[in-house]
């Protein structure tokens, strides 16, 4: 989609809607030129995690001002469940593309006979089952009528943001403090907060030209890394341990090197997020000030 000058479509909005609605514009173009390289290569599970990437980033942000548009107003309601059931056929797909690149090497370290059946993961007929049963944003639309609310909204916005974000900071400086008791869902709820914090405020912090932005922007996105890396560990063990007891030595022995590898990696990442929860707890925050 091809927009010459974002500026001049908001020129009667707020400053704020504006500058939001520019952002947005930028997301949504990155989400659409990303498609497109998916289409060219579906099977290549590079140009589906950027377009996932994409489409949860934008979502994010919708998500986050959706109260800011008015109730009547049904677009942006409309295009929000096309994204969630796009970004959620994906998601089918992306775990068992990673688990199969990593299968793949340790298949050719180990001494075979290999065949495709010995693949224990989601073989390559059923990711392009799903992916066609669940077409991914098929059509183009008129974006900027979808964020019209947005550029004119219910709510003076710098508020109504500082009110969400505060309210979503307490909530992961609370599930942070309680890190050691969390089950594997309490952990996989504190990893999506924070990644949808970390990129909502890629957007809404624009509204706080402060000195501190950069310092909030970038722990979050450690916390975000250290998180998603903890996360796949923990995917990993569910996924894997089952063929700890196949009676295929080589099914077996491929299955406990790479379970090996993520557990001694979790062990490290775990260490690094407590320093992370301490200093994220003491950082001033941007929106404070």
């Amino acid at each position: 989609m091809q927009v010459e000058n974002p500026e001049r479509k908001f020129s009667g909005a707020s400053r704020s809607g504006r500058r939001l609605s520019v952002l947005l514009m930028k997301r949504y173009r990155i989400m659409r030129e990303a498609k497109l390289s998916f289409d060219r290569f579906p099977a290549d599970p590079e140009s589906l995690h950027l377009v996932r990437t994409s489409i949860r980033k934008l979502r994010s942000v919708l998500k986050f001002l959706a109260p800011l548009v008015p109730p009547s107003d049904g677009r942006m309601k409309k295009f929000r469940e096309e994204l969630k059931l796009s970004y959620r056929a994906l998601g089918e797909t992306r775990e068992w593309d990673v688990l199969r690149v990593q299968w793949d090497l340790l298949r050719h370290a180990l001494p075979g006979p290999w065949n495709e059946e010995e693949f224990p993961f989601n073989p390559s007929g059923d990711r392009q089952r799903v992916l066609s049963e669940h077409p991914v944003l098929e059509k183009e639309i008129p974006f900027d009528e979808v964020i019209v609310g947005i550029r004119n909204p219910m709510h003076p916005i710098r508020p109504f943001v500082r009110e969400r974000l505060e309210r979503w900071d307490r909530r992961i400086v609370e599930r942070m403090s309680m890190w050691n008791s969390l089950d594997l869902a309490g952990r996989h709820r504190l990893r999506i907060d924070v990644k949808n914090l970390s990129e909502v405020f890629d957007v809404v912090g624009l509204l706080w030209p402060h000195r501190v932005v950069p310092d909030f922007r970038r722990l979050l996105g450690e916390a975000r890394s250290l998180l998603g890396g903890i996360h796949d560990r923990d995917r990993a063990v569910a996924l894997l341990t089952p063929f700890l007891d196949s009676p295929k030595p080589n099914l077996c022995r491929a299955a406990g090197m790479l379970l090996g590898g993520y557990i001694l990696r979790g062990k490290s990442l775990e260490e690094k997020f407590r320093k992370v929860r301490r200093r994220y707890r003491a950082l001033r925050r941007p929106w404070q000030s």
